[in-house]
């Protein structure tokens, strides 16, 4: 008895994967009825939320450098995809498409944390979602999910976040850079770009914040809540 070769099996194992997210989308999220679309025919297997026009959010699988990544790409000019992990669950993938159709239908902003990349709130998502209310580009957040593109929209490559940095927030606004942070063992910390030394220096959040010096580079977490970093 032959068995089939090892790419039909993981090829036939794929395609009832995005069975399953199709009928899972449509138990979830009843509102997007006929929208939703399995592409099974041609060389490219997707999942899509139509939108007016011939347009689409499509959740795919796509290869980034060597690694094999959930790809959630909207016809949106200037945003992001969002990429996650290969064993990212079912059910953060369907909500995740969800999140960004029924924002394109409204016409309005994805709803954090999805516009982050992120499935669950968090202090990183609290913050980005603070800083953009000032006006502040965020361009990063790190924290549940640690995968993120960067390049050209139409050839987006991979970076994964170091889980050594902690969760973090990379955000600009005109030309200084900031990455905020929090760190088991030291908390909070805020680090700035200085582009006229061309270097990075650490605030000191204790003087910045009106309190003492502390010994260590950062604050307790629970010292601080997040709404008075964002304000710093």
């Amino acid at each position: 008895m032959s068995f089939p070769p090892g790419d039909m099996v993981a090829a036939v194992g794929t395609h009832l994967h995005f069975q399953r997210l199709e009928r899972l989308l449509h138990e979830r999220h009843l509102e997007l009825g006929d929208r939703v679309h399995l592409n099974s025919t041609g060389s490219q297997l997707y999942l899509m939320v139509k939108l007016p026009g011939d347009r689409g959010v499509v959740l795919s699988q796509s290869r980034l450098g060597h690694a094999l990544v959930w790809l959630i790409v909207d016809p949106v000019l200037g945003s992001e995809p969002s990429i996650w992990p290969l064993d990212t669950s079912s059910e953060v993938l369907v909500d995740a498409i969800h999140a960004h159709a029924t924002a394109r239908l409204a016409g309005a902003p994805v709803a954090s944390p999805w516009r982050w990349h992120e499935s669950e709130r968090s202090d990183m998502t609290e913050l980005a979602d603070l800083l953009s209310e000032r006006g502040v580009h965020v361009q990063r957040v790190a924290a549940g999910n640690r995968y993120f593109a960067y390049g050209p929209r139409y050839e987006p490559k991979l970076h994964i976040a170091d889980g050594r940095e902690g969760a973090y927030v990379e955000a600009r606004l005109s030309d200084i850079f900031v990455r905020v942070s929090i760190k088991a063992s030291v908390g909070w910390l805020v680090d700035m770009y200085d582009p006229e030394r061309e270097a990075w220096t650490r605030v000191d959040l204790g003087g910045s914040l009106g309190r003492r010096r502390l010994p260590t580079p950062g604050m307790p977490r629970a010292d601080v809540p997040v709404s008075r970093i964002a304000d710093l």
